[in-house]
């Protein structure tokens, strides 16, 4: 094989890019040959062409909006070619391949090398696929923009500029000179005598200066951890609001986020909250009471349905038309792209306020950028996630002294080092105080954050028995013992296997809750014999004799199934989970938990269900946003390179008191200590 076919066959293989995206390059590079010669002979320029748009479309895959040399290399280092040897090794059987060879000799990665050196020496190179950028609204711009030390596809280079515009002017912009006073009367009662949290209960400190900011500032972030808080204190910011601003009209608050199901949870959140406000008797008659209730009228949305967005990727609202809303809530912003990202600030009017809620640490997107990691990665360096300027934090204290606010949480300073204040200062809170996992696993995380892969291990050791359990080193069959064990204890128990027997529409609520949240197996992937696909097979050879013997389908009585996309007329998403359940007339139906609080639950038939997958065992990123008491994380028995910190911390976070982890090759410490790095992200200086 020539160089260009080994290259896009070692990528084809190994899943780095898809096989649409190697044709277009190459159709691409063909025509840019035929048509332009710029003194490189046509065979030459034809292949330097397809390995270049070969390697952007690799790193595009990898999430990353623009690229720098060393990323764009990475796939063809030594260690990089190894590891995804062994994946096809362990996952496919496979026998070492025909490009196994060259991708492995050193003068493949210099050859290649010097062609994006080329590249980034001369822009116009490659012309008129690639080129410098131009500031120009047209469709002028090259296909693949290149400004050294960095290159990447015009459509996220240009998303990229545009979300950094719209953020330096929202944050140039002075903060509302908010006297403290009137702050101080907005927050009081809804943190105080008239809080949606059960009697006993207060928020801690910086949930309410997170209600603080935003009386104050058109941008806020509100990040923390699973538990923090940080669904349930929107309801409270947004009461606080409604006091403050008497032009603000809640059926012009958007609630939304990037998926169905994240969507639907903010809105259930809210709604409980309002259940809350109506069942507090203080003041039912009075105006700011009625203002709280007309949060009814607040519209949840998905970010796509927002926008409305149209099939060629431009959407209905943009900076020309923008969105008629005076505050625009995002949760999961971590899952956001940079260009539905872009299209949400394009959209966004000068006078709404944008709020973004989610976890720093968590999985990025899918799809190319990690926004809100870029926007808080220069939080990250200072213990407890100071983000406050001196002058705003004394505000801050001045609004919140006279409110009861729970003073168990450890003190930890807000207020960032005079020295240093980054552009996102007092536009940003993280929340530190969880109320979901114990504090043994929240120990674990706060390492894991660190990249301190050998303190975790440690860490985790010391709490064996007690909430962790660490099978490591013990090779892939040991794990997989242990597994069948965990499921044998979780799911073929006496009162298991009653509870899946009494099924049939009509169990109990915590019955069935219990089920659903109790426990899961979270996996790094698909493959391998610890990945998605065969944990559920394993699964189900154990369950299936025992749950439903008679069962000839694809589903069985008592088999949990997950949804993997969207059925909005039905009100279910993808990432939603149910239970399969056998009726009296022996139909399949699957019942789905729904609604937050006072949780209830529906049956559909499963025949009107398409695309219903086993979920005994899900992956780490289709688990976002779900909570079990306990979980089991499957690593592969080989160097992934999906194993990074992110997914470490996603997994562990999942859990409220019960973690077991599977290493059969003792990875767990190499894996915390790997970020998911992307270059080329938002950047808006330290």
């Amino acid at each position: 094989m020539t160089l260009i076919d080994t290259l896009e066959t070692y990528l084809l293989d190994t899943r780095q890019i898809h096989a649409l995206a190697a044709r277009q390059a190459r159709v691409l590079a063909r025509v840019l040959a035929r048509l332009f010669s710029a003194g490189i002979p046509e065979k030459s320029r034809e292949e330097e062409a397809r390995i270049v748009l070969l390697l952007n479309l690799a790193a595009l895959e990898k999430g990353a909006a623009t690229a720098d040399k060393d990323f764009l290399l990475q796939p063809l280092t030594g260690d990089a070619i190894n590891r995804y040897l062994s994946i096809l090794t362990n996952e496919q059987n496979s026998v070492p391949p025909d490009w196994a060879a060259a991708m492995q000799n050193p003068d493949t990665l210099a050859l290649i090398g010097a062609f994006l050196d080329n590249l980034l020496r001369d822009p116009a190179r490659l012309a008129p696929i690639s080129g410098p950028f131009q500031e120009t609204d047209t469709d002028e711009k090259p296909l693949l923009v290149v400004a050294s030390p960095r290159m990447g596809f015009s459509r996220y280079w240009t998303a990229v500029l545009r979300i950094e515009k719209f953020l330096r002017a929202r944050l140039t912009t002075p903060l509302d000179e908010t006297a403290a006073k009137p702050a101080a009367e907005a927050l009081a009662p809804v943190f105080g005598k008239e809080t949606i949290l059960p009697a006993g209960s207060r928020f801690h400190l910086r949930q309410a200066a997170a209600a603080a900011l935003a009386l104050r500032s058109r941008f806020l972030i509100v990040s923390g951890g699973p538990g923090t808080g940080k669904t349930t204190v929107v309801t409270q910011i947004l009461r606080a609001l409604l006091r403050y601003d008497d032009a603000l009209q809640p059926d012009r608050i958007v609630l939304c986020a990037p998926t169905g199901r994240a969507k639907a949870r903010l809105g259930e959140s809210v709604q409980a909250g309002i259940t809350a406000i109506k069942a507090n008797p203080v003041a039912a008659n009075d105006t700011t009471h009625q203002r709280d209730l007309a949060l009814q009228k607040v519209q949840t949305l998905t970010l796509h349905s927002l926008l409305g967005a149209r099939p060629d990727g431009s959407f209905r609202y943009n900076a020309r038309f923008p969105l008629p809303c005076q505050v625009v809530v995002v949760d999961e912003a971590s899952m956001v792209d940079v260009h539905l990202f872009a299209g949400l600030m394009d959209a966004v009017s000068p006078e709404c306020r944008m709020i973004l809620l989610g976890d720093m640490h968590q999985l990025p997107s899918v799809d190319a950028g990690a926004v809100l990691g870029d926007l808080t990665q220069v939080f990250m360096k200072n213990d407890g996630f100071p983000t406050l300027s001196p002058k705003t934090d004394d505000w801050i204290n001045a609004v919140v002294n006279n409110v009861s606010l729970d003073k168990t949480e450890k003190a930890a300073a807000m207020q960032l080092p005079a020295a240093a204040l980054p552009l996102l200062t007092d536009h940003a809170v993280i929340l530190t105080k969880s109320n979901r996992s114990i504090q043994a696993i929240q120990d674990v995380c706060a390492l894991i954050n660190k990249g301190d892969g050998e303190g975790a291990t440690a860490s985790i050791r010391n709490n064996e028995g007690a909430c962790f359990t660490l099978v490591q080193n013990a090779g892939i069959n040991n794990c997989l013992e242990k597994l069948r064990r965990c499921m044998q204890e979780q799911y073929l128990s006496d009162s298991a296997k009653e509870t899946v027997k009494r099924l049939n529409g009509a169990a109990g609520d915590e019955e069935v809750l219990a089920m659903l949240e109790g426990f899961r197996i979270l996996c790094i992937g698909h493959e391998g014999r610890l990945g998605r696909i065969a944990v559920n097979r394993m699964a189900e050879a154990m369950l299936r004799p025992e749950y439903d013997p008679d069962a000839r389908g694809r589903f069985f009585h008592g088999q949990q199934v997950m949804l993997t996309h969207n059925i909005h007329e039905l009100d279910l998403y993808n990432g939603d989970t149910g239970i399969i359940v056998r009726s009296p007339a022996n139909h399949l139906q699957v019942m789905f938990r729904k609604g937050a609080q006072g949780a209830h639950f529906r049956l559909v038939a499963a025949y009107k269900l398409a695309g219903l997958e086993p979920a005994f065992a899900v992956t780490v990123h289709k688990s976002q946003g779900s909570e079990y008491n306990g979980i089991a994380l499957a690593l592969p028995e080989y160097d992934s390179p999906r194993l990074n910190r992110q997914i470490i911390y996603t997994a562990i976070t999942r859990a409220k008191s019960k973690v077991t982890i599977l290493d059969p090759s003792g990875r767990l410490g190499t894996a915390i200590s790997r970020r998911d790095e992307r270059p080329g992200g938002v950047n808006l200086g330290a």
